[in-house]
């Protein structure tokens, strides 16, 4: 983890790849809730100060949109690249719901396959697969669960308790979670949510090692901030 300072703010990289990879004692009775409250306390223990920036990658958005709604006060806003959604969320029709499933494919597409042909992409991927084995895969398994089940928290419950900057960057070439969904939220949280479509780009190779990506997600976020990485 990361810290590094933008003018006033602080920034916070709370990578999805850290969510089930860590050797943190297995809470099998978590919940997005209380997963937001962890979260507030990694950033007191790390002194970052009253608010901090939340950054989420796939199945980490789950817990950037668990924050928005359960840690409000702590953020000083959010980016999310790719972000798992609730397919089950209230406000999501169901054709719009059976739409998104015809999206996702059972193949990678041309620039994730690219992507993934890169050493450093493949070692990333091992990586991330290989630490939640220490826990025998139980923090794999309760992601899943806690996806597929009542997330505790709607859209429409977010405009009246989130009110910060929120940023969604989604290539157009995701198979994995189809940038229709992302599309169906920007139409419903319009004045909230800042959706950037990456062209050309996929689930993966829009932010392996893309330079082009990290580059983008900074500058809308903070403008030209000089960075301070001491």
């Amino acid at each position: 983890m990361v810290k590094r300072s933008f003018s006033s703010v602080t920034w916070c990289p709370l990578l999805s790849h850290c969510r089930h990879a860590c050797l943190s004692d297995f809470n099998q009775k978590q919940t997005y809730k209380s997963a937001a409250g962890d979260i507030a306390q990694i950033a007191d223990a790390l002194e970052l100060g009253e608010k901090f920036w939340l950054l989420g990658y796939s199945g980490g958005g789950p817990y950037c949109w668990a924050a928005a709604r359960f840690i409000p006060e702590r953020l000083a806003g959010i980016a999310m690249w790719a972000p798992v959604g609730n397919y089950g969320w209230k406000d999501i029709s169901k054709t719009e719901r059976k739409d998104v499933m015809r999206q996702i494919k059972p193949v990678l597409s041309p620039p994730d396959v690219s992507n993934l042909n890169l050493r450093v992409s493949r070692d990333l991927i091992e990586r991330d697969s290989i630490e939640p084995a220490k826990q025998k895969g139980k923090g794999v398994a309760q992601d899943w669960l806690l996806l597929t089940h009542d997330w505790g928290l709607e859209l429409s419950e977010m405009l009246q308790v989130y009110q910060g900057p929120l940023h969604i960057f989604h290539g157009d070439l995701d198979w994995v979670v189809p940038l229709f969904f992302q599309q169906c939220i920007n139409k419903l949280l319009p004045d909230l949510m800042h959706l950037h479509i990456l062209n050309g780009e996929g689930h993966y190779s829009a932010f392996h090692f893309n330079d082009r990506t990290h580059c983008i997600t900074l500058d809308s976020l903070f403008g030209n901030a000089e960075v301070n990485t001491d």
